[in-house]
């Protein structure tokens, strides 16, 4: 009578350790990469509602007040962004038209900064 083995031979168990490594691999890289890609999406969220908040106290403020604003750093917890406000007249009185760009950057966490613009039109009448 013959005797039947049964398992796996110490090869046929490295190889598949060794498959099973590449694709776990594989998957933690990608996790990290989506890990890494949220935070940058979250950061571009909160740049978003700081220039929209901007833009929205600018609009409340009287033609002759809406002026260019150098960058300048926000404070806490928002140290990572900074803002500033481009205006350019255009036309003569009455009706002139002031294009308004507020500019939100931020560090993305990679060494390099990104920026979100927002832009209006204001008219003096």
């Amino acid at each position: 009578m013959q005797k039947k083995n049964k398992g796996f031979t110490i090869i046929e168990v490295i190889f598949a350790l060794a498959l099973l490594a590449t694709g776990l691999t594989g998957v933690v890289l990608i996790m990290s990469e989506g890990q890494s890609q949220n935070s940058v999406s979250r950061k571009h969220i909160v740049a978003m509602g700081l220039a929209k908040e901007q833009m929205e106290s600018i609009r409340n403020l009287p033609y002759a007040s809406v002026l260019p604003i150098p960058s300048t750093p926000f404070t806490a917890p928002y140290v990572d962004y900074s803002s500033q406000v481009n205006v350019t007249s255009y036309g003569t009185l009455p009706g002139q038209i002031k294009d308004v760009v507020v500019i939100i950057t931020y560090n993305t966490g990679k060494g390099a900064t990104a920026s979100v613009n927002l832009e209006t039109y204001i008219a003096n009448y």
